[in-house]
């Protein structure tokens, strides 16, 4: 664990710091256009100085970033970012965004950090050690537990919309779904809906289409919270293959829960 604690103070105090730089100006963020992808000075502001942290203290290390791509590729440690989760709340807003820092050792996820500014939480998990909630304000630390709930008609599902998605494939998977869990939510930034799956505020959460940088946190906050994180066929995900995708289809679940045996899309 001591070789892990210098990542995960660094990984806690860049994403807390970019959390306060996104959050000073969320007020004046202009709300968006709707015309497709949202990219804001703010993004790429944020982007800009989790980098400069990065190359700061760990020059060697790589990085993926959703404004930048890839920095320095081929090392065994690799940081990936995604300044603002959930921009098109963020400049509507909608206090529901985040900032995303994970790193993964060859290939397999090793720490992860959601920072939620304005709701004033952060969601840690590093790998073997288990996951907790930070309260920012009151400096509170708890421990992460996804829920405990069986029958679909019971479940809290989140469901959300990733990158380019056909609409009819969209709509084909929420039928798998909607008549059978108790209520669908979406809430808009993929950081927060795994790390409300991995604090059992929500029971499962489905996303077609991610980017890596959307879920590299999140899927290790929903695991070592005692989660399940699968493809669309319900198969165990192996992560060196995930890093190989454009594209990736996550259902994250409780460890109980009762999904369906086939998700048709």
């Amino acid at each position: 664990m001591e070789f892990m604690n210098k990542y995960l103070e660094f990984a806690q105090q860049a994403a807390a710091k970019a959390g306060r730089l996104i959050l000073k100006e969320y007020d004046g963020a202009e709300t968006a256009t709707r015309d497709g992808s949202i990219q804001t000075k703010f993004d790429l502001a944020a982007d800009k100085f989790l980098i400069s942290q990065i190359k700061k203290r760990f020059p060697k290390h790589s990085l993926l970033t959703e404004e930048t791509g890839w920095i320095n590729p081929g090392s065994r440690y690799l940081w990936i970012i995604d300044p603002i989760d959930g921009t098109g709340n963020f400049v509507n807003h909608n206090p529901l965004f985040c900032v995303s820092v994970a790193l993964w050792i060859d290939g397999q996820p090793a720490i992860g950090v959601i920072e939620a500014p304005f709701l004033g939480e952060r969601y840690v998990a590093v790998k073997g050690k288990g996951a907790w909630k930070i309260n920012a304000k009151a400096k509170k630390k708890s421990l992460a537990r996804v829920s405990s709930v069986k029958k679909m008609s019971e479940a809290y599902l989140i469901f959300c919309f990733g990158h380019k998605v056909a609409k009819y494939k969209t709509t084909r998977m929420i039928d798998n779904f909607y008549a059978k869990v108790k209520r669908m939510r979406q809430l808009g930034a993929a950081g927060i809906e795994l790390g409300w799956v991995g604090l059992g505020r929500a029971d499962a959460f489905v996303l077609p289409g991610a980017r890596l940088w959307d879920i590299a946190a999140g899927v290790l906050f929903v695991l070592e919270a005692g989660g399940r994180v699968m493809d669309l066929k319900l198969k165990p995900w192996d992560f060196k293959e995930m890093m190989s995708l454009e594209q990736i289809d996550l259902v994250a679940a409780n460890a109980k829960l009762q999904l369906p045996k086939k998700i048709n899309y």
